[in-house]
């Protein structure tokens, strides 16, 4: 997928690619630290979004785009297989002796 006028050159698709997957395998996790490196790296790298837009002349954004659709598609498939290893767990410790229910329960969707 891919103008011909374009450079195709390098691995930009890899890594939007990687990127989109990162961002969304770490929403889609049962844990909230994922979740967390998930929003961090979409705060740091957020400005990589404006590179699946054609808005330089000879860059390949088909190569890009494509790329971070694979990445997405790609989380969403494997979405099952990661998530059963991702989710939280609390540790003995961490509960309450009289309430015995978890504090973050509610911000949790399995909850």
């Amino acid at each position: 997928m891919g103008n011909p006028d374009s450079i195709h050159i390098g691995s930009s698709g890899i890594i939007y690619g990687l990127f989109s997957y990162l961002i969304t395998a770490g929403f889609n996790a049962g844990n909230r630290r994922l979740r967390l490196l998930s929003f961090m790296l979409l705060m740091y790298y957020g400005s990589m979004f404006w590179g699946i837009f054609p808005w330089q002349e000879k860059v390949s954004w088909e190569g890009h785009l494509s790329g971070a659709i694979a990445g997405l598609l790609l989380a969403m498939i494997l979405r099952k297989r990661y998530r059963r290893f991702t989710l939280d767990s609390v540790p003995g410790w961490f509960m309450d002796a009289d309430k015995r229910e978890d504090p973050y329960a509610r911000f949790d969707k399995r909850a």
